[in-house]
């Protein structure tokens, strides 16, 4: 079936491409990474058709783009953000009040990202590329 009108919000935030999006576990919210090194974070009972939702929190803390994405599946408020080859870190953010409660310096570029979790730590599994092709696990 089509529908006349499709669009059932917006959002508009990033000065550049928006190059990792990534929805909360429970769909309430929503996570976008930019070329523009941005972190937005975005209530989905916000967005509206009739205009822009605004975001939650505009996170500026990476020093490069934002693409690797990964929620916390038993912790709704946590997120793990991974920045580009000028910023080279994993930085974990409560979303509800935008602090970022730590950060690890990979020492290369954060292209794919997996988070694992399990009920009692946390484990990250990364492949870092650096510039010769080696991947770190």
């Amino acid at each position: 079936m089509r529908i006349r009108e499709h669009v059932t919000g917006s959002m508009e935030a990033h000065d550049q491409e928006v190059c990792g999006l990534k929805w909360s576990p429970s769909g309430q919210q929503l996570a976008s990474g930019g070329n523009d090194n941005l972190l937005h974070i975005w209530d989905a009972a916000a967005a509206s058709s009739q205009g822009p939702s605004p975001y939650l929190h505009r996170l500026d803390d990476h020093q490069a783009a934002v693409k690797a994405l990964a929620w916390c599946p038993f912790q709704s408020n946590l997120l793990a953000s991974g920045g580009g080859t000028a910023d080279r870190c994993i930085k974990f953010w409560n979303t509800h009040t935008g602090a970022c409660v730590n950060s690890i310096d990979t020492h290369s570029q954060v292209t794919i990202q997996t988070v694992i979790y399990t009920t009692f730590k946390c484990y990250i599994c990364l492949y870092c590329v650096i510039s010769m092709g080696y991947k770190m696990q």
